[in-house]
């Protein structure tokens, strides 16, 4: 797995989808929501209770998602 600016991953537990972000202050660290991984999708040691990764989305995946860089999780789900 290899995580890019943007992209969006399925998290372990977790029923909706994530978008990444690259750190701006570590530009090896990725940030998924408050936690960071490497490019690898393995947690950094700054967050060593980071849920697992499970695979990045296709683009066709998050487009079918309705998934966009503007996403507006309580528009999309309702809440």
């Amino acid at each position: 797995m290899r995580l890019y600016e943007s992209c969006w991953v399925e998290i372990d537990s977790q029923d909706m989808p994530a978008q990444v972000r690259r750190d701006r202050i570590n530009p090896a660290a990725f940030n998924v929501g408050a936690f960071q991984y490497d490019i690898d999708g393995r947690p950094m040691r700054t967050s060593p209770d980071a849920p697992r990764l499970v695979r990045v989305l296709s683009i066709q995946a998050a487009r079918e998602a309705g998934l966009r860089q503007d996403y507006n999780e309580n528009r999309l789900y309702g809440t």
